[in-house]
């Protein structure tokens, strides 16, 4: 069987003659030729309809253009989109780009799995056709060929037309959109070329494409980690990611694969997650991507990325952490559980990634000691992004004052709210979702979701529940006293 090539390109005397090239070979044919992002779009759909196969996708990036605008960020979702679709997952691509390293939009195609690129100044002015065919067979390009294309030039404005999106909505007054889908309507179009009319579209379609980052909110990604067992890491990132859920944001709650799975028994995996969900660090680990359809939401909303058992360091390279990563952004808010496993891959390359990394401390004074060479280490390193958080802090101003001496200013402060955290894990619960222990984190959880959204989105318990639970008990003490 040959072959089948779709070229994908703007311009089409190039495309037609790239096509006569390709078929001088008895083993490929090009089946169609797209000249804009929106046929591509029904072409895939009209395919995957009809049960036809597609080998392999020739794109240059020219066609996402429109006017002066070159629409990469949707030509990044159209692809995302077409990657994740298990009936195109044997399809292959060669990219052919006129962007330089360093943009987001290159980046976003290694996050994908999308390896074959070919940059237009790269050094190679040119290429010929069987050149171009050896990419999909023996010459693919390899991750290793592409990770300097990682590396992204933060001058360059990325996903701009969602933060303009999100300031018109606040502008105007409306709620924040929680999630969209962009509609595409495509007319009958006549391509010329040498008195032949061929009519590339027949009729008229609608295409839905899921968008998978949400539009409201600013992608952020967060590590919460600790430098010593028991410091409370994990209940800082579990309490905050659930509180945000809790005020409608879209978030995630991950943890690396090559970890014990806290989370997946936190919440009862055994028993309560869904029938189709699947580890997504187990599926990019055996299959280098993510089925749709596996994820797994508790009742809150909230994104539970974890696993049932944890993949062998051995089995997780670089190139893996990656494509979790990348996958994880689904979700605009991502909360990294690190917690303390500092010899673990999935950590550099996150804390290197991270927007902010939080290091979660309590008031043991001894494991702080004896940690803060480590953290005056980190702070060296990765600087402003690292920030502090303290946890479990007792009510004496004194302590606390000599603690932010010796360890920094924290950006958030919670109390010890050991019993009513084990009283909630008990219901497989988050201790936020407790009324007293809401009242307990609410102003610590509100500094830290502040860092990440809009701190209008937060709503404030009215009543101090915790006032209620103390009066009711000093009053049974007054009474038992007076009793006695």
């Amino acid at each position: 069987m040959k072959h089948q090539i779709i070229i994908a390109s703007p311009t089409v005397s190039v495309a037609e003659a790239l096509k006569s090239q390709i078929e001088m070979n008895p083993d490929y044919k090009v089946i169609e030729i797209v000249t804009y992002l929106e046929m591509l779009i029904e072409t895939c759909e009209l395919y995957k309809a009809e049960n036809r196969a597609i080998h392999g996708i020739i794109l240059n990036t020219t066609l996402s253009r429109k006017g002066i605008d070159p629409r990469l960020e949707l030509l990044s979702e159209v692809l995302l989109n077409i990657r994740m679709d298990d009936y195109f997952s044997e399809t292959q691509f060669l990219i052919l780009s006129n962007e330089k390293p360093g943009h987001p939009f290159l980046s976003e195609l290694v996050n994908m799995g999308i390896y074959n690129i070919l940059l237009s100044g790269d050094g190679k002015k040119s290429y010929t056709t069987q050149e171009l065919l050896t990419y999909f067979e023996e010459n693919h390009k390899t991750f290793a060929d592409n990770r300097h294309l990682l590396k992204i030039d933060q001058t360059i404005d990325w996903d701009k037309r969602r933060t303009e999106l999100a300031a018109v909505r606040k502008a105007q007054g409306l709620p924040p959109v929680v999630e969209t889908q962009v509609e595409y309507k495509t007319e009958t179009v006549e391509v010329i070329k040498e008195k032949i009319v061929e009519k590339v579209i027949e009729k008229q379609k609608v295409v839905e494409i899921p968008v998978t980052k949400l539009v409201a909110f600013e992608p952020k990604k967060i590590a919460v980690a600790s430098l010593y067992p028991r410091a409370g890491s994990s209940f800082i990132a579990g309490n905050v990611a659930e509180y945000l859920a809790m005020q409608g944001v879209p978030v995630a709650l991950a943890e690396a694969p090559t970890t014990t799975p806290y989370w997946y028994n936190y919440f009862d995996g055994v028993n309560a997650a869904p029938s189709d969900w699947k580890s997504w660090g187990k599926q990019i680990s055996e299959n280098g991507r993510v089925e749709k359809g596996t994820n797994w939401t508790l009742k809150s909303g909230l994104h539970l990325i974890t696993h049932e058992e944890l993949i062998p360091v051995e089995n997780w390279a670089e190139e893996h952490v990656y494509k979790f990563i990348f996958t994880t952004q689904q979700v605009p808010i991502v909360i990294y559980d690190i917690s303390h496993n500092w010899k673990e891959i999935t950590r550099d390359i996150l804390f290197e990634y991270a927007d902010n990394i939080w290091v979660v401390l309590d008031f043991d004074i001894v494991q702080t000691n004896l940690a803060s060479e480590r953290l005056a280490k980190l702070q060296e390193i990765y600087g402003d992004k690292i920030q502090i958080i303290f946890n479990r802090c007792v009510e004496s101003d004194k302590i606390e004052g000599r603690f932010k001496k010796e360890m920094g200013e924290p950006i958030a402060t919670f109390p010890s709210i050991d019993h009513i955290a084990r009283s909630a894990q008990w219901k497989y619960q988050m201790a936020v979702q407790d009324p007293e222990g809401r009242a307990l984190l609410e102003d610590g959880l509100i500094k830290l979701g502040s860092r990440l959204v809009d701190n209008t989105l937060f709503k404030k318990e009215e009543q101090p529940w915790y006032k209620k639970v103390f009066n009711r008990n000093k009053q049974n003490e007054n009474q038992t006293s007076e009793t006695v």
